[in-house]
């Protein structure tokens, strides 16, 4: 009976053990499909932010509102997401973006708070220019007094002029 007791108990341990992982995998796995399916819904939001008349003319507007009322909606969407967005020309220099303090300190010469590398600018500015379709990339960037630094979501906009440009939604 002993013997019997002990093979039962392991059974049990086992099984139980074995729905444990089930329950696991099935938590990792839904897990998985939400933040894929949230960042499918980022991805699409940025690219119709993309397309906005607003957003694509390189007519020089030095309040911008039309396109920070744009920008301030986006976010909104994305409370506590989306840290800032930028429109940038074609060589990756700010043009204007949002929030309203980081657009003042653009206007006034200043930098943005994070790094957008040349290589990657050139690389999507080579694609453009071969006619390759153009998806949104996820960028690791540095940001200045962050040592974690932060990720940037880049779509590139084609302008009025048929210039491609960029959109970035920086990510808390």
């Amino acid at each position: 009976i002993g013997m019997v007791t002990l093979l039962a108990s392991q059974l049990v341990n086992r099984t139980v053990v074995d729905q444990c992982r089930s329950q696991e995998l099935q938590l990792v796995s839904s897990l998985a499909q939400q933040t894929e399916s949230y960042f499918n819904s980022l991805s699409a939001d940025l690219n119709s932010l993309a397309l906005e008349p607003q957003i694509k003319t390189v007519l020089y507007d030095p309040e911008h509102a039309e396109s920070m009322m744009l920008m301030s909606e986006h976010a909104a969407s994305y409370p506590g997401v989306i840290r800032t967005i930028a429109r940038l020309d074609e060589d990756g220099e700010p043009r204007y973006a949002w929030p309203a303090d980081l657009n003042t300190q653009i206007q006034a010469g200043e930098r943005l708070p994070y790094g957008l590398s040349s290589s990657d600018i050139a690389d999507v500015q080579e694609r453009a220019a071969r006619g390759e379709r153009i998806d949104i990339v996820l960028i690791p960037a540095s940001r200045r007094g962050d040592p974690n630094g932060t990720f940037l979501m880049v779509a590139p906009l084609t302008t009025d002029l048929r210039k491609t440009e960029f959109i970035v939604y920086e990510l808390n």
